[in-house]
């Protein structure tokens, strides 16, 4: 395996392809990048070409973490194609090519390539595995560092943040008034400013009339390789530490004593951005909340239910079995490897605990923080959060939470019930809980 050099942001370990003929392709490949190679650019070239044999190519999907990044059409001019193909008339223009961000990427990334057919046929054509060195900012030891519950919908994560944010080094937004996500809005802003379409907007720009000009380049060569070398890396670095300067000035603002050690905010498993945040705050930490898995369905379902629309990645007329397989698990499955994961030190809360003994649950997440655990100062902060979640009948779906503990055994159809515990199943046993 190739070690990333002292400059390199990304190095590509291995590339599998899928090439030859077949049914749907006369052929195809991906020509760069291959295993070994390395840049000094937090942006990352794919290139190759696809030919079609029966069904037009929509585009190429370019996946991480089984969730599309990109998705590039079959517009590039091959000659070499055309020569060896001059029968086919699409064989002229059958290659593709994207530049992608790699901080869309986690630290240790796998990207899937497809060809989405006319017909919705997905084809697999590559997959390529690779690291993402981690951003370089100043240590800022003093600033208000991220406490990160990672989580999915309905497993009792509003009731977590306003516990935390009850006691007086820890800060949050209005927890059940707003959903704050400052963080992630700031990160997502690192993740598309840093994409190679973007800061190479500003040489050629497609439109300045035209809304957000500046995230719709094409991304091509700047044709001063030093200059697009410098904005990749080192102007990547720089507007980190922009980001992380306005998610700090905001938390000082909305903190009322100086000291507080932590802002504490959701996020969902497939995102990379706590992955960001560990990187530009030394001192991130990171809570994963589960909540029984099938406790959690029959939640989302009735929630849904209560206010007439559905949401937490439930489409309108959704099969729950299909939700459970193609929702849950990947999201839960993502969870347990974080869990298991260094950076953020990862601890496991579960909704269980908190309810049913909360006091001896905060006081070994306080602990873990190396948070004040008085048992004075964790009973008020669970009166505090009590008080404050009081009123809040709107957000629940029993008629308290203890009554939400167990309910998937009355609430659930025995089919689906059954689909859980064949799919979940294993995942139930690792948080927990009884399979």
């Amino acid at each position: 395996m190739a070690d990333l050099t002292a400059t390199a942001r990304i190095s590509v370990d291995s590339v599998e392809v899928n090439e030859g003929e077949s049914d749907y392709v006369h052929g195809g490949n991906l020509d760069g990048p291959h295993a070994g190679f390395t840049s000094d650019s937090y942006g990352l070239t794919l290139e190759g070409w696809l030919l079609s044999r029966r069904l037009r190519i929509e585009h190429v999907e370019v996946l991480s973490a089984e969730r599309p990044i990109a998705r590039v059409p079959l517009e590039v001019e091959r000659p070499d194609i055309a020569a060896g193909f001059p029968e086919v008339e699409e064989a002229e223009r059958s290659g593709y090519r994207v530049k992608i961000g790699a901080l869309k990427l986690p630290p240790r990334f796998e990207i899937v390539l497809r060809a989405k057919l006319e017909d919705g046929t997905r084809l697999p054509l590559a997959r390529l595995q690779g690291r993402r060195r981690q951003l370089s900012t100043p240590a800022g030891e003093d600033l208000i560092q991220p406490l990160m519950v990672n989580t999915v919908g309905r497993s009792g994560s509003t009731l977590l943040v306003t516990l935390l944010s009850s006691h007086p080094d820890v800060v949050a937004f209005s927890p059940f008034i707003k959903d704050a996500r400052v963080s992630t809005y700031w990160a997502s802003i690192l993740q598309d400013l840093a994409e190679p379409s973007s800061y190479l907007a500003a040489f050629d720009p497609p439109d300045l009339e035209k809304s957000h000009w500046w995230l719709d380049g094409e991304g091509a060569e700047l044709g001063d390789p030093e200059v697009e070398n410098w904005l990749g890396n080192e102007s990547v670095d720089l507007l980190a530490g922009n980001c992380r300067a306005q998610i700090e000035g905001f938390y000082s603002h909305l903190a009322e004593a100086p000291g507080t050690r932590f802002f504490v905010e959701k996020y969902l498993p497939y995102q990379v951005v706590p992955d960001l945040l560990a990187e530009i705050y030394p001192g991130a930490r990171e809570v994963i909340l589960v909540r029984d898995f099938r406790d959690q369905l029959c939640s989302v379902i009735a929630f849904n239910r209560k206010r007439g629309w559905s949401d937490f990645g439930y489409t309108e007329g959704g099969d729950d079995a299909e939700y459970v397989r193609r929702m849950m698990r990947p999201s839960l499955v993502t969870l347990a490897e974080r869990l298991g994961g260094e950076g953020t030190h990862p601890y496991l809360v579960r909704y269980e605990d908190l309810v049913l003994d909360p006091d001896k649950a905060l006081t070994g997440l306080f602990e873990h923080l190396d948070l004040s655990s008085d048992p004075e100062l964790v009973a008020e902060t669970v009166r505090q959060a009590q008080e404050s979640t009081a009123t809040m009948h709107h957000h629940r779906t029993t008629s308290d939470p203890a009554a939400s503990i167990g309910r998937w055994r009355e609430d659930l159809p025995e089919e689906i019930a059954a689909v859980c515990s064949e799919e979940l199943g294993d995942l139930l046993l690792q948080f927990g809980y009884e399979a």
